[in-house]
């Protein structure tokens, strides 16, 4: 399935694009609209934009309206999304400030290079990337033979979140599942535990009747906030315990209980309140341990693996760029040349590697997967190498280039030029 045909006006551009092939070569000069072609793209499949430098998608209805052009009301964009046999028409449109989408049905589309790239371009040691890799390359196979030890109760939290990912067929998926969900159970633990931290902190810097009088303030208009461990305030409805909020409510309890000499309400609150934290501070260190285990189970199965995923990206680009794959402390990308391990690649290299990534995951990717791959001044090597991944994958390729590499047009693409004021197919 690809993008078929896109009718935008967007910042002005006037984009209308018909009979496009599944791969899509974007040449202009900067500034000349590219961008404005690929965001009108976006919005009318998923309703929000993308930055492709790497940031995450907008949906806000202030951003998206910059898009309408000056001096117009509104702006629409027109994507027919499809395969030979069925189309679907998505509109989304900005109309007095106000962004709205009719989805026009089919699977959803994947951006898989911003996938690629998040996963592997500067990785920190909690080595973000090889959940990706597992799911996105050997989602078929063994997560690994040798299961690392583990004591009765991490082997019971270990089986709790993976009964959680039953329901989906891939082991590898559901180790992906695992370390998602005792990541984020991680953070939740820690997060509350900081909230309950600041709320302390606050308490012992006010004097006995303040005491009283917040707290008493706190019992009565927040006494399901304890339950809530402290997520939800019950004054304002942020999810959050925020210095100034505090201050608001002592001032509030001072001002209904300035005569209140009675700190018994507080000392009862303190207690509860430490109880609190040392109950979420016990919930750490077990979830901790399941996501160790978790990562250390991913890890060596790339590491098992490692010579399968350097194989299928190396055979999708030039034989003049071979890699390889460091799984340290810290995931890299290095350059091989002559049989032996060379220095890092350059960013125009990076830029291929990740698109034959993403190329490679997107065949065995169950959503229809679209590649851009960043706007940048490619030379005529860079950017025959990355038509030619494009060419060969199972994904839909859109190439922005300042001008297109010399020779004779390939017969599997879209020319469309850009010049700052429309977008059209060149014919021939």
């Amino acid at each position: 399935m690809h993008v078929k045909a896109i009718k935008a006006n967007l910042k002005g551009i006037d984009i209308d694009l018909v009979d496009l092939k599944p791969n899509v070569v974007l040449h202009g000069k900067n500034g000349g609209g590219k961008t404005a072609v690929l965001h009108a793209m976006q919005a009318g499949l998923t309703g929000g934009v993308f930055d492709y430098a790497g940031r995450d998608e907008v949906k806000l209805a202030e951003a998206l309206a910059e898009l309408v052009p000056a001096g117009e009301e509104g702006v629409r964009s027109e994507v027919t999304f499809g395969d030979v046999a069925t189309d679907y028409n998505h509109l989304w449109v900005v109309k007095d400030g106000k962004p709205a989408r009719a989805d026009g049905g089919g699977p959803d589309v994947r951006f898989i290079y911003t996938e690629a790239e998040r996963a592997l371009i500067g990785t920190k040691p909690d080595a973000r990337a090889y959940p990706w890799l597992l799911t996105s390359f050997v989602d078929d196979k063994e997560v690994q033979r040798h299961q690392p030890k583990m004591d009765d109760e991490t082997l019971a939290n270990f089986g709790r979140y993976a009964k959680a990912q039953a329901h989906i067929p891939s082991r590898t998926a559901r180790l992906a599942g695992i370390i998602a969900k005792a990541r984020k159970d991680l953070n939740a633990h820690k997060a509350t535990a900081k909230r309950i931290e600041i709320a302390l902190e606050v308490l012992y810097g006010l004097s006995s009747t303040q005491k009283a009088g917040i707290f008493e303030s706190i019992e009565y208009l927040t006494a399901f906030q304890l339950e809530k461990e402290l997520t939800t305030c019950g004054v304002c409805g942020t999810g959050d315990i925020h210095l100034n909020t505090l201050e608001q409510r002592r001032q509030t309890a001072s001002e209904r209980l300035r005569d209140l000499e009675d700190v018994h309400v507080a000392v009862r609150l303190v207690k509860a309140l430490t109880s609190n934290l040392e109950s979420t501070r016990a919930k750490i260190e077990p979830v901790q341990r399941v996501l160790d285990v978790a990562l250390e189970w991913s890890q060596a199965a790339v590491q098992s693996q490692k010579k399968d995923i350097e194989g299928v990206v190396n055979k999708r680009m030039p034989r003049w760029l071979r890699i390889t794959l460091d799984f340290g402390k810290r995931f890299r990308i290095l350059k091989v040349k002559k049989g032996q391990v060379a220095e890092p690649i350059s960013g125009a290299e990076t830029v291929v590697v990740v698109t034959a990534f993403a190329a490679a995951a997107a065949n065995n990717s169950g959503a229809p997967c679209i590649i851009i791959p960043p706007d940048r001044a490619y030379d005529s090597d860079h950017a025959r190498a990355l038509m030619a991944i494009l060419e060969a994958s199972s994904a839909s390729g859109w190439l922005q280039l300042i001008s297109v590499p010399r020779g004779r047009r390939r017969a599997d693409w879209t020319y469309v030029a850009v010049d700052g004021s429309s977008a059209k197919v060149e014919k021939g």
